[in-house]
């Protein structure tokens, strides 16, 4: 996304979040909860399958992109 010019990138994980902004120096914000970034986010992109993401589409009418199960 940084790549294609992407500027005002959010993301959450409850678990590996602070091991990537560790190993990675990206110039992205990072969101304190599923909620934050939902309500911070213009359009969601989904790739972990953690429960608390499971409703998003019913918690939001912004645009999302599941990319859970396109594996």
């Amino acid at each position: 996304l940084l790549a294609d010019g992407y500027t005002n990138i959010v993301a959450y994980d409850p678990l590996a979040m602070d091991e990537f902004e560790k190993h990675y120096q990206l110039k992205i914000a990072y969101a304190a909860s599923s909620a934050e970034v939902l309500e911070q986010a213009d359009e969601i992109v989904v790739l972990t399958s953690w429960k608390e993401f499971v409703d998003v589409p019913k918690r939001t009418d912004k645009t999302i992109i599941d990319c859970r199960y396109m594996f």
